[in-house]
């Protein structure tokens, strides 16, 4: 029987519940099979032998005639040994579907709750408690990285005159350009406010050109779709040892600083 639930547990893990049924069924025909050829061949449990091959002598002057043969037994085989069986299994479906039930939303809600503490809410970027971890445990052990530093420009005056729902329009478009220009070696945060960070691991300041080139194709793009206020974007960027991570970052800052004042 506990080999039986085996097939369920398996079928259980896939989200289709056709698997599980499909699971279930095979399960109850096996069961039948099994029951059968089992006591055919000799490969049944005790109780079925003793009801049905025991010598003569044990059953002392009640039995009058030899023990009758499969052909005139397999009803009750089928009703005491193999129906059992099959409510067994019933009875277990329900509760292996909560099992799995239960085992999913756990996963999904430490799934959900690991990406809203890495991501920023309103970006979809990752957040400073991200970065912090990732300059911990990563960025300080490369040997050389390239930063790229953000701030929107004119976000104050956009949020005094329009609104800091088109203030918010701002920072989602500039977010969007940024995670529109990076691969799937660079890393994409939002600071905090109006300032983003892209890392580039083992990059260099080809690699930071190249970037900003396609980050500014996708600016443009974005500036063309209908909005209150054009977005713009003052950057900067800085390579060296991740050893000196946060000197880079200075450098990254003061160069963004300098093109604001350009812009």
């Amino acid at each position: 029987i506990l080999t039986s639930l085996v097939p369920l547990l398996i079928a259980a893990q896939y989200s289709r519940k056709k698997v599980l049924r499909f699971a279930y069924l095979l399960s109850l025909v096996s069961i039948f099979y099994i029951v059968i050829l089992g006591y055919q061949y000799g490969l049944c449990d005790a109780n079925m032998v003793i009801q049905t091959v025991s010598k003569a002598s044990v059953y002392g002057q009640s039995l009058s005639s030899v023990i009758k043969p499969f052909s005139e037994q397999w009803f009750s085989i089928i009703l005491f040994f193999a129906v059992p069986r099959c409510l067994i299994i019933t009875a277990f479906v329900p509760m292996i579907n909560a099992i799995v039930s239960n085992r999913k939303e756990i996963m999904l809600r430490d799934v959900e709750l690991k990406y809203t503490g890495e991501h920023d809410q309103l970006t979809g970027l990752y957040n400073r408690a991200k970065y912090a971890s990732m300059l911990k445990e990563s960025y300080i052990l490369l040997d050389k990285v390239a930063i790229i530093y953000f701030d929107v420009n004119n976000l104050k005056f956009v949020n005094d005159t329009f609104g800091h729902d088109m203030g918010d329009e701002l920072i989602i478009r500039a977010a969007d350009s940024i995670h529109g220009a990076i691969d799937e070696k660079m890393d994409a945060y939002r600071l905090g406010g109006d300032e983003f960070m892209v890392v580039i691991p083992n990059g260099n300041s080809d690699d930071a050109d190249t970037f900003i080139e396609n980050w500014k194709l996708k600016l443009k793009i974005i500036n063309s779709l209908p909005s209150v206020a054009e977005c713009n974007i003052a950057y900067g960027y800085a390579c060296g040892s991740g050893k000196v991570f946060s000197e880079i970052l200075s450098v990254a800052d003061k160069n963004m600083y300098d093109n604001k004042v350009k812009s």
